[in-house]
């Protein structure tokens, strides 16, 4: 009863905020703050949570796994006590997993490798390839060819005896996605995923696709397309792609993944027949989608800013029923949506030469977020966009091999950015020249100046910490004199997005150039900005940027009650 309780007065504290069109941030970290109050409540001596009596009898680990999920991407937004009592909580139930033996789960096992890779990868290694292997070893194959590429809710385990264990005869979407969702953060961290895997999965979502672009959960149990399966399929497809993408190609857009548009299309269609973000499972789902793909919005929907005025106007909801689980996807769900957007990625109108290397960017921030423990976030982005969507994203990323084609309207909102604060970071992708002439001639244009090569002395280099690259990467630069040498552009002649792109090891070299301009950018040229424009001060984002310290390979829990920087934070 204390439980139901306290879940109604969330409710009715959450109430009547539906009619704003912007949900104000401060609204939502008190939402956040309830809802890991909600979690915290629900943790035992163990250090286990159990947010669900009948689910943690099954699903212990988890369970208490999808409340860590759903504890780390709140702590950024804590404050004072609570935050101490979060670092505290999480702590103890890291304990708990890594003491207890994952049930073979196919839930627990996505969670787990969410939850573990969130925290420290390197430190967890071994638990997450066990894990991982679980879930390669239980996916359905050509022996159950209509459950084929699909995972149901048990798994098969690896051990002394060798395989032990059977899988279910069946399989589902929601398993599915979690499955998909935990094996991409495993091999986010160097385990080696095998290609059929994603393979398996790809042809079954080609497969189960309905004609008007919708999934369904299973064909046995409703199979009519909906919300919450035809979202979590979109982002679960579009994942298997990027997994798949040809490594030795050269740099030219992907041909348009039709089933994944006909998803999409599908949840723009049906946003309000669909009562798209009804409940925050769904959220949850929508958020990765956002987020993964790189979506500002979708069909014209602003997906984080809808959301969050669904959940907080209508009050928590989950398929799942209790109050616990409904609290851990809402409040990742609006924990998410309030990371900073730090690279917007140029859409340009009429040609798909802007998207030759379509994972670039996306690598480069998830890069900078595994190694820095950022919570960083990009987006795709046109110049159609709002202003401020534009203005208070600090690096606005432009690449191609043709001659840019700008007409006057959008040269001055490039110009109005810059002067903003902004800054342009341009590749000429593979070195090709008529990119080169036309960017070098629109700097010109724009600002009345050259590029000039930056001296390997500058600071710029330093941010990079590139060991054994030679010869060092050649970076121009177009200086604001007035702004004590602010760089308004930083223009690579010979770029570096393939690398970004292809990832790997061999990329290394290539993500300590973007890692460098990043921190360039976000911390030193910000200043320098505020120093001479004080009234253009970008507002500071939701989640402070520290200083860069890379993640070691055992990275030890805050000391809660240690006095803390806010600015390192």
């Amino acid at each position: 009863m204390r439980r139901l309780a306290a879940a109604a007065a969330l409710v009715l504290c959450l109430s009547g905020l539906a009619g704003a069109q912007e949900v104000p941030p401060e609204e939502i970290r008190t939402a956040i703050g309830r809802g890991v109050e909600r979690i915290l409540a629900c943790q035992e001596d163990d250090g286990g949570f159990v947010i669900s009596e009948s689910h943690f009898k099954q699903y212990p680990s988890g369970s208490t796994a999808l409340a860590l999920m759903a504890l780390q991407y709140a702590r950024p937004h804590l404050t004072g006590d609570l935050r101490v009592r979060t670092f505290e909580a999480i702590r103890k139930g890291l304990a708990f997993l890594t003491q207890h033996i994952p049930e073979p789960r196919t839930y627990s096992a996505g969670f787990i490798l969410c939850a573990l890779y969130n925290e420290n990868p390197k430190r967890y290694r071994k638990l997450i390839d066990f894990t991982a292997a679980m879930l390669c070893l239980s996916q359905h194959d050509e022996k159950t060819p209509q459950h084929f590429g699909m995972w149901g809710y048990r798994l098969k385990v690896l051990g002394p005896q060798g395989v032990t264990g059977t899988v279910d005869n069946w399989g589902d979407k929601s398993n599915t996605q979690i499955a998909l969702l935990g094996l991409y953060h495993a091999q986010r961290c160097d385990f080696q995923v095998p290609k059929i895997i994603w393979k398996r999965a790809r042809a079954h979502y080609h497969r189960a696709q309905f004609l008007d672009g919708g999934w369904g959960y299973c064909e046995k149990l409703r199979p009519d397309p909906y919300a919450n399966m035809t979202i979590a399929s979109c982002i679960s497809l579009n994942l298997c792609n990027e997994m798949l993408v040809e490594k030795e190609v050269q740099c030219k857009a992907p041909p348009v993944d039709k089933h994944v548009e006909a998803g999409l299309k599908w949840i723009a269609d049906n946003w309000k027949t669909g009562r798209i973000g009804a409940d925050t499972y769904g959220l949850y789902a929508l958020e990765r989608l956002g987020i993964l793909m790189g979506r500002a919005n979708i069909g014209g929907h602003d997906w984080y800013n809808e959301g969050a005025r669904e959940l907080l106007g209508r009050g928590w909801r989950s398929m799942f029923g209790t109050p616990e689980v409904t609290a851990c996807f809402g409040v990742m769900f609006l924990s998410r949506g309030l990371e900073p957007i730090v690279i917007n990625k140029l859409e340009r109108r009429d040609t798909d030469d802007w998207n030759n290397t379509p994972y670039d960017v996306k690598h480069l921030v998830e890069y900078i977020e595994d190694h820095y423990q950022l919570p960083i976030q990009w987006r795709i982005v046109t110049l159609e966009a709002p202003k401020h969507i534009l203005h208070h994203t600090p690096i606005l990323h432009i690449s191609g091999h043709k001659p840019l084609e700008f007409n006057d309207e959008e040269k001055r909102k490039l110009k109005a950015y810059v002067d903003d604060g902004g800054t342009l970071l341009a590749q000429a992708c593979c070195g090709m020249k008529p990119f080169d002439e036309s960017f070098r001639a629109l700097v010109k244009e724009l600002f009345g100046g050259e590029l000039r090569e930056l001296p390997k002395t500058h600071r710029i280099y330093e941010r990079m910490q590139i060991r054994g690259l030679a010869p060092s990467p050649k970076i121009e630069v177009f200086t604001l004199d007035k702004e004590q040498g602010r760089p308004a552009v930083i223009y690579l002649p010979y770029g570096i997005a393939r690398s970004w792109h292809l990832g790997g090891e061999r990329a290394d070299s290539a993500y300590a150039v973007g890692t460098g301009i990043y921190f360039y950018v976000t911390i030193e040229a910000k200043r320098l900005h505020e120093l001479t424009h004080p009234e253009k001060a970008r507002p500071a984002p939701a989640t402070p940027q520290p200083e860069p310290t890379p993640r070691p390979d055992t990275t030890p829990l805050p000391d809660p009650a240690a006095p803390r920087n806010e600015e390192e934070e």
